[in-house]
């Protein structure tokens, strides 16, 4: 039992703050109060029992229905979280997306060990195809993937019946293209390397991006806040395109043979440097000297044809290029 003296009953509002001064002074005050609080204090006093009602009393003890509530807060949240994650996973082309993310995830990493061979210049020669082949497989690869850019938005946006079967069919378009852009790389030199690789890995991962975007989304009309970023993932996506593509275009299918020309030249030099005798393997005792002057005129009037050619190419490309831009 608690007591408090009530000295506030006689405050009067003075302006905006109260006023005491109508209440009992210091002194007086002790003098009455001191008394209630012995005599309360007393065994007598003490021992009269409280007069509540057994409902009242069973009121009291019993634990009231928002303890219950508040100690049970974590597993409520914990159960909405878990109910709201299982229809987030069962919504349509979710698991779709999982699996072309994943997917795409593990061909970027591809491209990325591919990229630390080459630099460790480890990286083996493919010779499944030639470089044009790879350049103009990758060309159709990267015009694939632009054409599924647009109905992929869409249904991203509002067609979630059908977002699990344009994922896939998306996405089913990178590992060609990582497959063959790693081919080609591995047959070619130079910048084109670098170039190639850097680009390949900007689509992937703007495509990575855009599947992130469509995954959000679900194809729910009323998620318009990720629909934003579906269309910023698809301009970005485009663009890196466009630049693989421009590349592409501009990249001579002779340059991969370079390498080679250059080799063939170079051991043709040193060979010319050796000196061998007339008993030597290389040297045919049955051909005459005008028999072999005849194969050098033949052979030189065929380098000059090809270097004609060659010059004829490269002159071509460039009046392209320059039109081009």
């Amino acid at each position: 039992m608690f007591d408090y003296s009530q000295f506030t009953l006689y405050a009067v509002m003075k302006g905006n703050k109260p006023d005491f001064h109508q209440s009992m002074s210091l002194d007086k005050s002790r003098e009455l109060y001191k008394p209630l609080l012995e005599k309360m204090k007393k065994n007598e006093f003490a021992r009269i029992p409280a007069r509540i009602s057994d409902k009242a009393r069973l009121r009291f003890n019993t634990e009231p229905s928002w303890t219950k509530l508040s100690s049970n807060r974590e597993s409520v949240d914990s159960s909405i979280a878990s109910l709201i994650a299982a229809l987030r996973e069962a919504a349509p082309g979710q698991k779709e997306c999982d699996i072309a993310i994943e997917k795409l995830r593990r061909n970027i990493r591809e491209l990325d060990s591919s990229g630390m061979n080459l630099m460790n210049q480890t990286l083996s020669t493919r010779a499944d195809h030639s470089f044009k082949t790879y350049r103009e497989i990758m060309h159709s690869t990267i015009n694939e993937i632009a054409d599924k850019i647009d109905p992929l938005r869409v249904t991203g946006k509002c067609e979630a019946e059908s977002l699990g079967h344009r994922v896939t069919a998306f996405s089913a378009y990178f590992v060609p293209l990582i497959d063959n852009t790693i081919g080609a790389v591995s047959v070619t030199n130079g910048r084109v390397q670098s170039n190639l690789l850097s680009q390949t890995k900007t689509v992937c991962e703007c495509g990575l991006q855009m599947l992130f975007a469509v995954k959000e989304a679900g194809g729910n009309a009323k998620n318009t806040s990720s629909h934003a970023d579906i269309d910023e993932a698809g301009e970005c996506l485009k663009e890196a395109i466009n630049d693989l593509s421009h590349t592409l275009q501009t990249t001579s299918p002779g340059a991969a043979h370079v390498p080679v020309v250059v080799d063939s030249i170079s051991k043709s030099i040193g060979r010319m440097d050796e000196r061998y005798s007339f008993s030597g393997d290389l040297i045919d005792p049955s051909l005459s000297f005008v028999d072999y002057q005849t194969r050098m005129v033949n052979i030189l009037r065929e380098i000059n044809r090809i270097a004609q050619e060659i010059v004829s190419y490269i002159q071509l490309n460039y009046f392209i290029l320059f039109v081009s831009c």
